[in-house]
């Protein structure tokens, strides 16, 4: 399928959104292109220091099918705190809810 990506840059709608989870704020980017036909999750680290540009791949790609992106960051922790992969998983709890 060759999509003109002028036409799909208009016709997307992004704003920032901010997903309360636990004792923290998450951060994200909703993008809904105009007659969306789903949505996909995309997680990534809070690393502001480094650009995620696989995910910007991923993102734009699903734009060009119709399908909305919800990017968010998860905050990145220190070692000697609770493991990332469970603080992660209740981290997606939230996100699924505040889609709801």
């Amino acid at each position: 399928m060759n999509v003109d990506k002028e036409i799909i840059r208009s016709s997307s709608e992004s704003r920032g959104v901010f997903i309360p989870a636990e004792r923290a704020i998450l951060n994200g980017k909703l993008t809904l292109p105009k007659e969306a036909v789903g949505l996909v999750v995309l997680i990534q680290g809070d690393d502001h220091n480094r650009p995620h540009a696989a995910n910007d791949a991923v993102a734009k790609a699903c734009h060009r099918y119709r399908l909305a992106t919800l990017t968010v960051d998860l905050p990145l922790f220190a070692e000697g705190h609770s493991p990332v992969a469970v603080l992660s998983e209740k981290y997606i709890e939230h996100i699924a809810h505040w889609l709801q």
